[in-house]
């Protein structure tokens, strides 16, 4: 699991409850990198919230949203490789992450 700060929680899509939605400023913690078919980005999964079939056709977060801490890099590039044979775009994915300073 791959510590991360949430840095945008703005348009919350309606269908998704409020309790699963992350929280700015929070620390979660990713599971699973993934591509979101629907909206053609990059998604992740975190332990502490998990979409339910409810969410339907929201099923990750936008990477987006999390800043990853500079330590934590090199497990989330890790991560990221164990994941990679998931229609994963590494430059994209590069270009969505934040890394908090």
């Amino acid at each position: 699991m791959i510590p991360c700060i949430c840095i945008d929680n703005k348009n919350k899509p309606q269908i998704i409850p409020d309790h699963l939605w992350p929280k700015e400023g929070n620390q979660y913690h990713i599971t699973w990198i993934k591509y979101h078919a629907g909206q053609g980005i990059q998604g992740v999964e975190l332990n502490e919230l998990r979409l339910t079939e409810d969410c339907y056709p929201f099923n990750s977060y936008a990477l987006k949203r999390f800043a990853i801490r500079k330590e934590d890099m090199g497990a989330f590039m890790e991560l990221l490789a164990v994941c990679s044979g998931k229609k994963l775009n590494l430059d994209e994915i590069l270009t969505e992450v934040e890394i908090e300073k």
